[in-house]
This record gives structure tokens, C-alpha cells and sequence, in this order.
């Protein structure tokens, strides 16, 4: 059974979710796309999304679903001063506007949503992820994510 029709919802700051559900929409054949983008307009980057249209999503149940008791946690990028050439490129690309150049890189911690476009962005390869958590992740992902692979659909 080929859809005729889906729905894209998807948060994409760097624009990156949109490719791939439009990749995997692509993939299936589907003529019918509806994008339904809830990136707030000032998390979209203009280098890599377009800006963001106000829609209200309804999920029935109870709010909130579960209590919880967040553990803030505080990470971000860090710069190595030594191969910094202070270009700017992250603080451009930064979709929370949590990086800023002056003589030296600073990033606000508890702003950083941890998406890595300053890492990509980087020209000399100065930003880099020294959370623990964050350097298994990424060994994780290499290991188990390396592999292209098609769309699959289930009915």
C-alpha cells in the first residue's frame, strides 16, 4: 500500500530533520507533502531552515503527562583558543544565539541546545564537544548509524 499523503512535523533549527522526512517522503513516492515546521522563527538559522509557520499542535490527554523534576544540564561546544581564528561562522549559525565573538568565544551553557551547528560550522575545526556524554553519543552514533540506509514503511 503507497500513501498519498503525508504530514511533515518536525523542529529543525538547522535544517537538517527537515531534510530527512522530506528525504523519506521522497523515498515512499508520496505526492501529497504537508510540512508542518514548528521551529520557533527565532531558532531558524538563515543559512539552513526557512522560517518557521505558527501552528498549534493539540495532544489529547493530560498535562502534564508525567511529573517530573528536570536535572538541568549545562554543555556546549568549547573553542580551542589555539586554532580560534574568531571568524564568527559559529555565533552565525547558532539557532539559540547562545555563542558571541568579541576577542574570544563565549557561549552561554544553559541557552545551548546542543545541536552542533557551530561544530559543523567551524572552518578550523576550533569547536569541539568535551562533555563525556556527548563524546560516547557520538562514538555511539558512528557505530550504529554509519550505514546509509532506504526508507522502510510499515502498514
Amino acid at each position: 500500500m503507497k500513501p498519498s499523503k503525508v504530514e511533515l512535523i518536525y523542529y529543525s533549527p538547522t535544517g537538517t530533520s527537515k531534510k530527512v522526512l522530506e528525504g523519506v517522503a521522497k523515498g515512499l513516492g508520496v505526492r501529497g507533502v504537508e510540512q508542518i515546521d514548528l521551529t520557533p522563527f527565532e531558532a531558524a538559522t538563515n543559512s539552513h531552515s526557512v522560517p518557521a509557520a505558527r501552528v498549534e499542535v493539540k495532544v489529547p490527554g493530560n498535562k502534564p503527562y508525567k511529573e517530573r523534576n528536570p536535572i538541568p544540564i549545562a554543555r556546549a561546544p568549547d573553542t580551542t583558543a589555539e586554532t580560534c581564528t574568531l571568524c564568527g561562522a559559529c555565533a552565525e549559525v547558532c539557532p539559540t544565539k547562545a555563542v558571541t565573538v568579541t576577542d574570544r568565544v563565549e557561549t552561554v551553557k544553559e541557552s545551548c541546545s546542543a545541536c552542533s551547528a557551530c561544530v559543523k560550522a567551524c572552518p578550523t575545526g576550533a569547536r569541539v564537544w568535551t562533555n563525556e556524554g556527548v563524546k560516547r553519543s557520538a562514538v555511539w552514533l558512528a557505530a550504529n548509524c554509519s550505514v546509509l540506509r532506504e526508507p522502510e514503511f510499515f502498514v
